[in-house]
């Protein structure tokens, strides 16, 4: 049985929030601190949710996708959705 896209894409988003290293809060307190959209390794990653999540190219360098000139919660989301159908038509 080939999982649903929720199934599929709520393993997408387990799977970057490991990337990230599980940062973890309680009550908006931060209680795991994970890694960083800075460091080496997740900013490309961020990028790549930039130029496959929502095919935006002008997004190029680091400085492009960390801080708060870019938000990325929306661009997060088309990502894992894109990456979730993706899979879905592999076991088709």
């Amino acid at each position: 049985m080939v999982p649903s896209l929720r199934q599929r894409a709520v393993a997408q988003a387990l799977a970057e929030w490991k990337f990230f290293d599980r940062p973890t809060f309680q009550n908006d307190i931060l209680e795991k601190k994970g890694r960083q959209a800075a460091d080496p390794g997740r900013w490309q990653r961020i990028l790549a949710y930039w130029t496959e999540g929502v095919s935006d190219p002008s997004m190029r360098y680091r400085e492009d996708v960390i801080g708060n000139a870019h938000p990325w919660s929306a661009v997060f989301l088309s990502y894992v959705l894109k990456k979730a159908g993706e899979i879905g038509r592999a076991h088709v």
